[in-house]
């Protein structure tokens, strides 16, 4: 299904089943082991569709969706190397939960190519990125 070009529409489905935890058989799995949680293979068929499953994923980062949801929106949204993810996998980076931050990080440093493993390296390179804001009273020729 990820791999066609319609495959937009699963997308509720497939993020329902991002909080399926059985596990099954994946034959084609690149491990040593086969068996993978239905959920976590959700969440590569959502970072392969990419564009449209992106701010659905971050939504989950942001939300009280439980820990083993958020980490594996994390990982999609590290496989799709979804930029806009970055400050929602940086805000993560608070949780309490040592996967979901491995998993933050792990993203972060597919998408930015960066590799801090620091959070507050991760908080300064952020706003080094971000354009501060500007008031309209502060730029020229406006009121």
């Amino acid at each position: 299904l990820q791999e066609r070009a319609d495959a937009e529409p699963a997308m509720l489905y497939l993020l329902g089943l991002l909080y399926d935890d059985t596990v099954a058989w994946n034959p084609m799995a690149l491990s040593t082991d086969p068996r993978t949680e239905v959920g976590n293979e959700a969440a590569m068929a959502l970072a392969n569709i990419g564009g449209p499953a992106v701010q659905p994923l971050i939504t989950i980062m942001g939300s009280n969706a439980p820990i083993r949801v958020r980490t594996r929106a994390a990982r999609g949204l590290g496989y799709a190397r979804a930029q806009p993810a970055i400050p929602a996998l940086v805000r993560a980076l608070d949780t309490n939960d040592a996967m979901l931050h491995h998993v933050c990080i792990q993203a972060l440093q597919a998408i930015t190519f960066e590799r801090f493993t620091e959070d507050q390296d991760w908080r300064d390179w952020l706003k080094k990125q971000t354009p501060p804001a500007t008031s309209p009273a502060s730029q020229p020729g406006k009121a």
